[in-house]
């Protein structure tokens, strides 16, 4: 019955129509998996909410929304020890936060009596804390807050440790001064560089990073 039906009436043209209009891949999966209905209480139901909902939209706009593909996410979470990207976290912030967003836009259409809108939404879980805490230490790109507590600790350790190893690259460069250049070491592409004269590349292991027509050597 169904093939004959969905032929006639181009059902799978309808259904290709409304998943330009879903905001979400849930959304879509669920529109695609769609197949006729033939109850009329059901049907019924189903026209109430749509009927609500038409005339709730002409009312009031419907909010910005965003919700990012998360299922794929979801599904890789279900192995143990997997690690995810900060941009692939956050996502799951935006899709929270989109969805309390809708859920306090079905709330307010009780305002005009669309009680309907209103019970669809307040069966929409919260994760208003945990979007919370994501936003706390991540930024929409999925990098960590320069504001973060950690991440100013590691910076601080960081700058240390970098003071430390520019301090000990100068005591080795003024007790070996007749090899080197200069008693200052630089810096190139990141990394902390000595001069070397370039008589001497052979009296020193390392790598050479730079060679100047001036006979100095990078190492």
């Amino acid at each position: 019955m169904y093939e004959y039906g969905g032929k006639e009436l181009e059902f799978h043209k309808i259904l290709a129509e409304l998943t330009e209009y879903c905001l979400s891949e849930e959304g879509r999966d669920l529109v695609e998996k769609q197949r006729p209905l033939y109850d009329p209480e059901r049907l019924e139901e189903i026209h109430d909410y749509v009927a609500e909902f038409h005339d709730y939209l002409n009312r009031e706009e419907l909010p910005g929304l965003e919700f990012p593909p998360i299922f794929e996410l979801t599904e890789r979470l279900k192995t143990r020890a997997v690690v995810l990207e900060g941009a692939e976290i956050f996502a799951f912030a935006r899709y929270f936060r989109s969805a309390r967003r809708l859920q306090g836009y079905l709330k307010k259409a009780g305002e005009y009596g669309y009680e309907k809108l209103v019970a669809l939404g307040a069966g929409i879980p919260e994760f208003d804390a945990l979007a919370r805490e994501i936003g706390k230490v991540l930024d929409p790109d999925g990098s960590v807050k320069d504001s973060h507590p950690e991440l100013r600790s590691k910076r601080k350790q960081l700058s240390a440790y970098r003071e430390e190893l520019n301090r000990a690259a100068q005591n080795y460069l003024r007790s070996n001064s007749d090899r080197w250049q200069s008693d200052v070491p630089t810096q190139r592409d990141g990394r902390l560089v000595l001069p070397l004269k370039s008589q001497y590349r052979n009296t020193v292991d390392g790598v050479i990073h730079y060679s100047s027509a001036l006979s100095l050597i990078h190492i």
